[in-house]
């Protein structure tokens, strides 16, 4: 999994929790890094709704390094090309050459530095989590290996429709009609119909993202990710498309309390990066910054995916996730799209997919959207990239490969000419 190497290259995408405003936590504080729980010679603390955390203890965990200088009482962390350097009781850091400042400033604890989580999530790029439940901070540099979780808010019962009565689907979580979570939820089930999938509908007032689960043996056990920022969600379970419709198995009712939008990190919308073949090319294509690494997925993409003209010719545009365009190498602008945004945000890069309209130079625009290409973040600028145009070329009734780099970050003018965004990203 490629490392989220500095927030010079990302936005805050930091999951922020809820904690007890009280002078200092009774109770003890597990913290759990990169799936391993860690046993600190100083135990995390809460302060002031603070957590504070061993610094060595969960840095090392995560693959950084750590000095200390007694003389100066200067700490430096370096992760890859990033350094960090802060001074225990002062509020100022560095990262890299620039300055900022702590919300609490490093102190000592029996001889170990204490630091707020927020700020190994903040200056060091990874990605934090609270588990009320648990009374437990989790760390991760891989979005996936943080927990799901859910507190009932009601006592009424998951609802299951008329469909999931005839199918025989029982929810065991979440268990009530109306939860809290954080960012995502554990869905756990049953089914007695014979099917593959189940397809999770995440609402959240005009927003809605459609979410894949697999089915083994009648049981479904998945995460369903609540992507759109804090607020209260409407989630539907249903079963897989049937001419062209979803029928609603059951339901319930989330509010989420992390206040960041996910959209364009988690694996939403056919955008399933946490596939094992996805994630294996897009370690293959990591580099050592975004930029390098997204002209590798585009020049990937746009070399390895056949462009699919019968699909065209007999319109026939099929549902494609992201892993399946990879297994079958072959697709029309909107799988090439979710492949480039899979791989993306398999490594840590922030990727939409656009859906527009498009026209050759001179040509008039199309009366409906015809086309989907990419925006990606990088360095707090998105980006935009069509490895479809930059694949090659419609001739007649057969499509003619011819790899190029003109449509890779092109300059946005000129972009504007022949790509025209709806409004509609994914």
């Amino acid at each position: 999994m490629y490392v989220l190497q500095s927030i010079r290259y990302i936005i805050a995408l930091t999951l922020f929790f809820l904690l007890p405003a009280t002078a200092a936590s009774a109770a003890p504080v597990g913290l759990v890094a990169n799936g391993y729980t860690l046993n600190p010679e100083v135990s995390p603390v809460i302060e002031n709704g603070r957590l504070l955390v061993p610094l060595r203890t969960a840095a090392e965990a995560l693959h950084a390094s750590v000095y200390y200088d007694d003389t100066t009482r200067q700490i430096t962390i370096t992760k890859e090309d990033l350094t960090v350097t802060l001074t225990v009781d002062s509020a100022q850091v560095l990262i890299g050459d620039r300055p900022a400042t702590l919300e609490t400033p490093a102190r000592l604890s029996n001889g170990r530095t204490l630091v707020p989580i927020r700020f190994l999530s903040e200056m060091l790029g990874f990605y934090v989590t609270w588990h009320p439940l648990e009374n437990t901070a989790y760390l991760s540099e891989n979005l996936l290996n943080l927990p799901g979780w859910t507190r009932p808010l009601t006592t009424e019962p998951v609802k299951i429709y008329r469909h999931g009565y005839d199918a025989g689907m029982k929810l065991l979580q979440p268990k009530a009609g109306h939860v809290e979570a954080d960012t995502r939820v554990d869905l756990v089930g049953t089914i007695q119909k014979a099917t593959s999938e189940v397809i999770v509908i995440v609402e959240k007032g005009s927003n809605r993202s459609d979410q894949s689960l697999e089915v083994k043996n009648g049981v479904v056990k998945g995460q369903v990710w609540l992507p759109f920022g804090p607020g209260e969600y409407i989630v539907t379970v249903c079963s897989p498309p049937q001419n062209g419709s979803l029928f609603g198995l059951a339901g319930f009712k989330v509010k989420n309390t992390n206040s960041d939008d996910f959209r364009a990190l988690a694996p939403i919308d056919l955008i399933d990066w946490n596939h094992p073949e996805v994630l294996q090319l897009a370690r293959q294509l990591a580099k050592e910054d975004p930029m390098a690494t997204v002209s590798a997925i585009h020049d990937w993409v746009a070399q390895n995916i056949e462009y699919d003209m019968a699909a065209i010719q007999q319109n026939n545009l099929v549902r494609k996730s992201a892993s399946e365009v990879l297994s079958l190498k072959k697709g029309v602008c909107e799988h090439f799209s979710r492949l480039v945004a899979g791989l993306c945000r398999a490594n840590g890069i922030p990727a939409v997919v656009v859906e527009g309209y498009a026209r050759q130079k001179g040509e008039a625009w199309p009366a409906q959207p015809n086309h989907a290409w990419n925006e990606v973040l990088i360095g707090g600028n998105w980006i935009s990239i069509d490895a479809t145009w930059d694949s090659g070329y419609i001739e007649g009734n057969r499509f003619v490969k011819e790899f190029s780099r003109e449509f890779f970050n092109p300059d946005p003018a000129r972009f504007a000419n022949t790509h025209r965004k709806t409004g509609a990203e994914r």
